[in-house]
């Protein structure tokens, strides 16, 4: 699966998205129960908590859902355009052709550091310093952790697939256990190729 990435640099929203509504719906992954949200037909969001309270809660914190918020813009659950494709690229035992529009808002490290991130394919691990090197910024490794944790769109941007220099886990936002069985899984599809 590609990513598009779609970037909110200022703090206000085109005129065109200021009656749109934020979409969002869990959506049942091998892995455990996830929650999606979009926004104008763009993935802004992905909680991979269990309950709607506390998923709500954690889609929005992200500086891009502030940002919603601050433009008034509401939230309501429903049907969303991506839930099948992500659930479907997951089982799939090759890279999904789909090319998925995400709409982030971040810093410029940040962003580069996701958008580097999601160009690592399912089955890959690499370090927080190689993935601070890949991004051209050989000496940001402790940054990198800090722009993973910031991360809106677990899954599509694959923070799970950093791990320490030494192949320990390292730490996880939905903890080590979920991070173990998100790469267990990944490696399970890969080897059926």
């Amino acid at each position: 699966m590609r990513i598009a990435f779609n970037r909110l640099t200022a703090k206000c929203l085109p005129d065109a998205m200021q009656s749109q509504q934020v979409i969002y719906q869990k959506i049942i992954l091998p892995t455990g129960t996830a929650w999606l949200a979009e926004f104008a037909g763009d993935v802004i969001g992905i909680s991979l908590t269990e309950h709607e309270y506390e998923a709500l809660a954690d889609l929005q914190q992200s500086q891009l859902a502030r940002t919603l918020a601050q433009a008034g813009i509401e939230w309501q659950s429903g049907t969303t355009r991506w839930a099948d494709a992500l659930v479907s690229s997951m089982q799939a035992t090759r890279d999904a052709q789909l090319e998925v529009p995400v709409l982030v808002q971040g810093t410029d490290f940040q962003c580069r550091i996701w958008q580097t991130l999601s160009t690592v394919t399912a089955g890959q691990v690499l370090s927080y310093q190689d993935l601070a090197h890949q991004a051209d910024s050989p000496r940001g490794a402790r940054a990198v952790g800090m722009a993973m944790a910031a991360n809106p769109i677990p899954l599509l941007i694959p923070c799970h697939r950093v791990v320490l220099h030494n192949g320990k886990l390292g730490h996880y936002r939905w903890g080590p256990a979920y991070k173990q069985a998100l790469l267990a899984f990944e490696q399970s599809i890969k080897q059926e190729d």
